[in-house]
């Protein structure tokens, strides 16, 4: 069985204890901080919804001060409706032209690369 996590490099689940439990069950397999994979804690982000989506949203949701569970429930569909189907086509296929970038930082921090692909 495949399974994954994230912890984005959060301290408290990069701890030993942590650690010792991904190497009990899941010996030499588990990529992070302290693993035999090291994963860096500012991985620069290739996904479309890491670096459009999470954005878009967070701009609609926020403009105004949201007030309730409710509202802010509210507020995040109606941006996730938001979204149009070009929009979403235009950050699959930028998804090429990061990762060019990312190559040419050598995994580091790109966006300083991304108008010159």
């Amino acid at each position: 069985m495949r399974c994954g996590s994230s912890s984005m490099g959060c301290p408290a689940h990069c701890g030993r204890t942590t650690r010792a439990w991904l190497d009990r069950h899941y010996p030499r397999r588990w990529i992070g901080r302290g693993g035999v994979v090291s994963w860096p804690p500012r991985s620069p982000d290739l996904t479309p919804v890491d670096f459009f989506v999470w954005g878009a949203l967070k701009q609609e949701v926020y403009s105004l001060p949201v007030n309730s569970r409710e509202q802010l429930r509210d507020r995040t569909v109606a941006a996730v409706h938001q979204i149009s189907p070009d929009q979403c086509l235009a950050a699959t296929r930028a998804v090429r032209t990061r990762c060019n970038a990312c190559i040419a930082a050598r995994g580091q921090h790109f966006e300083q690369y991304l108008h010159l692909h």
